[in-house]
């Protein structure tokens, strides 16, 4: 545990992973509810909305196994900073769109950096709190992200009729924004513990019995 930094603190980063966390789902439960009319909208056919979801997910896979293996080289707030930073522009970035295709390729590049904090959210709140600590904050984190698939959808459906399916994306990138400042503005983080031991790979793992 993390003795150097103080409660408010461990508190305030729980809260950013939390929010970081919460980007992901609502990338896909905010969205959900304006697939149905994106095809009219932006050309295409059913199957091409039905892709909007699809290429998120499959961005997330990927943004899951990349940054899994190589988040260990990297300081995790910068990461952390920097991929929401990204998410955030590249939200905005599909408000820009002129057909659904460009959508598509850009909700792939939305899922993959909206892991991140997935990655690495775990790890941090281990390092700050004690055993048990750990295990309530995650239990906790665990219970909240679980609110954001039930509400997601309605509070989608009503951005949808206030703003278009636009404005979904728009809330979407400023969360990325806000949350990227956040982290430039925290005033401590707690240090990465060193092991000795060699890092592993995914394809030990598979070799593995």
């Amino acid at each position: 545990m993390t003795q150097s930094t103080s409660s408010s603190v461990r508190s305030l980063i729980c809260g950013l992973i939390l929010a970081g966390s919460l980007c992901a789902f609502l990338a896909t439960d905010l969205v959900l509810p304006a697939i149905p009319t994106l095809p009219d909208i932006l050309g295409g056919g059913v199957e091409e909305g039905q892709f909007v979801l699809a290429s998120f997910i499959a961005g997330g896979a990927a943004g899951l196994l990349i940054f899994g293996a190589v988040s260990w080289r990297f300081d995790r707030r910068r990461l952390l900073m920097v991929t929401m930073l990204i998410f955030g522009l590249v939200s905005l970035a599909c408000i820009l769109v002129d057909n659904i295709w460009q959508l598509i390729g850009l909700r792939f590049l939305q899922g993959f950096f909206s892991m991140v904090p997935a990655v690495i959210g775990p790890g941090i709140i281990r390092q700050m709190f004690s055993e048990a600590g750990s295990t309530k904050a995650i239990g906790l984190l665990g219970s909240l992200e679980a609110l954001a698939p039930a509400l997601g959808p309605i509070a989608g459906a009503g951005l949808l009729s206030i703003g278009g399916w636009t404005l979904s994306f728009s809330i979407l990138g400023g969360m990325g924004l806000l949350l990227a400042a956040s982290l430039v503005l925290l005033p401590s983080w707690p240090h990465r513990q060193t092991k000795a031991e060699p890092k592993g790979s995914y394809l030990q793992l598979m070799r593995s019995p």
